[in-house]
């Protein structure tokens, strides 16, 4: 059985980079521009996996991790982000939150195609419920 995976992240290029990686790999892929258009999508179509960027114009992603967590606990999901605020005082890490809010794994802009596909398939393997980090550490 084919996999399905939907893919919510306000940069077209990186979208459609992961598109292609995961119809090459054989996935079938939805892409959403922005979290009104992914939760659209997620509350319409039944999906493995999601892949949620954090940082998007409107609802950010980490509302809607914790809100397709809560309607979809088995659903995997990954973060994504390539934002890293500088500050002198703590510093805020919002994977960890996307974490905390039940992403299942996280990835750090810019990841490889083997990074992805490690975590990948790792949540597919393991589930949501689990922490699915076989992707290399950064």
């Amino acid at each position: 059985m084919t996999a399905s995976v939907l893919i919510v992240d306000d940069d077209p290029s990186i979208g459609a980079a992961i598109n292609t990686l995961l119809h090459y790999r054989g996935y079938r892929t939805t892409y959403a521009a922005d979290a009104s258009s992914g939760t659209e999508a997620f509350n319409k179509y039944a999906f493995d996996l999601v892949l949620a960027d954090i940082f998007m114009p409107g609802e950010n992603g980490l509302s809607m991790i914790s809100r397709f967590r809560r309607t979809s606990p088995l659903v995997p999901i990954i973060a994504i982000s390539g934002l890293r605020f500088r500050t002198d005082g703590p510093r805020l890490d919002f994977l960890t939150m996307a974490r905390k809010l039940g992403a299942a794994s996280v990835l750090r802009k810019p990841f490889s195609p083997m990074e992805l596909m490690s975590a990948i398939d790792a949540c597919l393997v393991q589930g949501a419920a689990l922490d699915c980090t076989a992707q290399l550490k950064r």
